[in-house]
C-alpha cells in the first residue's frame, strides 16, 4: 500500500506535511494558517495521542511540538514516539513558551532539531521550515 508519504517522494510538487501538535486551539489554528501560507501542508493535532497514531499511519515530514499539554505532555509524546518504527526519522521542532535548559533537552538531543520560543515569529518559522524541508 502506498501512503501519502510515499507519494510525496514520487510526486515532487506535492507540499511537504508539517504536523503541529498543540493543545491551544488558537495557537494551533494560527500556526496551521502560517504553514499553509508558506506552501506546506499542515496537519493540526490538539491531542498528542492522536499525533502518535497518525505518525504510524501517515508520517509527516516534520513535527512542531508543544511541551506543556494535557493529557500527554511533549516529553511523554517524544518517549512514546520512540516505540513507533521509523518515527525517529521525522525531525521534531519544539515550540514552547517554556524556556528549556540544556539538561531538560539532553534526553532528546538526537530527536529534537531545535526549539522555537512562543509566540512564534512567522519569519523565523518560515526560515526553519525552509531550512529543514526545502522551499
Amino acid at each position: 500500500m502506498l501512503t501519502l508519504a510515499g507519494i510525496e517522494e514520487v510526486v515532487p510538487g506535492m507540499p511537504k506535511k508539517v504536523m503541529i501538535i498543540d493543545d491551544n486551539d488558537k495557537v494551533l489554528r494560527i500556526t496551521e494558517l502560517l504553514i499553509k501560507s508558506f506552501g506546506y501542508s499542515p496537519i493540526a493535532i490538539n491531542d498528542p495521542r492522536e499525533g502518535l497514531k497518525l505518525i504510524s499511519e501517515d508520517p509527516p515530514s516534520l513535527i512542531l511540538l508543544d511541551l506543556m499539554m494535557s493529557p500527554m505532555d511533549g516529553s511523554q509524546f517524544l518517549d512514546e514516539r520512540r516505540k513507533i518504527p521509523g518515527a525517529l526519522e521525522i525531525p521534531v521542532m519544539v515550540c514552547s513558551a517554556w524556556r528549556l535548559t540544556e539538561e531538560e533537552l539532553a534526553p532528546y538531543k538526537d530527536e529534537v532539531i531545535g526549539v522555537i520560543a512562543k509566540p512564534v515569529e512567522p519569519a523565523l518559522l518560515r526560515e526553519i521550515l525552509k531550512d529543514h524541508l526545502g522551499a
